[in-house]
């Protein structure tokens, strides 16, 4: 695709992250990578007072991602890793792999997996006698691992993922910023949304990224045609376009009224995206920028949102 110079919208979780120097081909990732995802865990388990961690981690490219930035972020804010554990997804069993992660006696140990896979290690776990205590990685949120794990055997235990509200639904407080409040309204008319359309079916938290994807897709190609009379023939010409298009000095464009933006993006006045998952804002090379993660718990078979978890690292995508 770099070769071609086509553009390519990233809007799932465990998508590629973005080079830090293509001029061909065009990249825009719309969740937070697992740099993001780790920094967050990290935070979360010193804000919890933990002192040392582990992982019990799947061996792809995501959740690799993910164990290794919340390990290296863990250490460098005083934190103890633990020896952990790598697995190969499709196994019959992983009780060593289990086994082995809890010998260590961490006071936390990061599931990083999928949700069939976790679904077996939880079970497993469980049957066990659940020695230890778990953080849970973004992929596991989902009604997919609750309802293939003994019920309320992960109650209680944290994890994090992708914020769905806007940038100015939330307000940090406290001396050292580390308390943040945000409301969801956005979100939840977005889901009432999707719904309606969907015969009652509400949409996984995912899909708020990938109908983003779509509208922003949308407004550069308009928008493009409005100030140079053609659509961009280089995938790194529209994500550019996208990527200025979606600067905070421009005035805002809801979801909600899509018709009166491509009005204004018809008449070449320019708008960045307020969407149903963020209100975009993109660095030099196309990742959008993240400023918490979603915290939550599991009670029986619903998930629980709390209160969300700064993202403080500095890093590359």
């Amino acid at each position: 695709m770099k070769a071609l110079d086509v553009f390519h919208m990233l809007p799932g979780y465990a998508a590629p992250t973005v080079a830090r120097s293509e001029t061909r081909g065009g990249r825009m990732r719309l969740a937070p990578s697992s740099l993001y995802v780790g920094c967050a865990l990290a935070k979360l388990a010193v804000l919890e007072d933990i002192d040392t961690v582990n992982s019990l981690t799947a061996r792809d490219d995501y959740n690799i991602g993910v164990s290794s930035a919340f390990s290296t972020r863990f250490t460098s804010l005083g934190g103890t890793l633990l020896p952990s554990v790598t697995f190969a997804s499709g196994e019959q069993t992983y009780t060593n792999q289990i086994k082995a992660a809890f010998s260590s006696h961490a006071e936390r140990t990061l599931l990083a997996a999928y949700p069939a896979t976790a679904s077996t290690i939880v079970t497993e776990w469980a049957v066990s006698g659940r020695p230890g205590t778990w953080f849970l990685g973004p992929a596991l949120r989902t009604e997919v691992l609750i309802a293939n794990i003994p019920k309320g055997s992960l109650d209680g235990f944290l994890g994090v993922s992708p914020s769905l509200s806007l940038r100015s639904e939330c307000h940090v407080a406290g001396e050292a910023e580390e308390t943040v409040d945000c409301t969801t309204g956005n979100a939840a008319a977005f889901i009432g949304h999707f719904s309606r359309r969907w015969d009652g079916e509400a949409p996984l938290p995912a899909a708020h990224f990938y109908y983003d994807g779509v509208v922003l897709l949308a407004m550069g190609l308009v928008y493009a045609q409005a100030t140079t009379g053609a659509i961009p023939s280089s995938g790194y010409e529209l994500q550019k376009i996208i990527r200025e298009l979606n600067s905070p000095d421009h005035d805002a464009a809801s979801w909600r009224d899509m018709k009166a933006a491509m009005a204004k993006l018809r008449a070449g006045i320019p708008l960045r995206y307020a969407g149903a998952a963020a209100e975009y804002e993109f660095d030099d090379y196309g990742a959008s920028k993240h400023d918490f993660m979603q915290r939550w718990t599991i009670d029986g078979d619903a998930f629980v949102d709390l209160t969300p978890v700064p993202v403080e690292c500095a890093f590359r995508q």
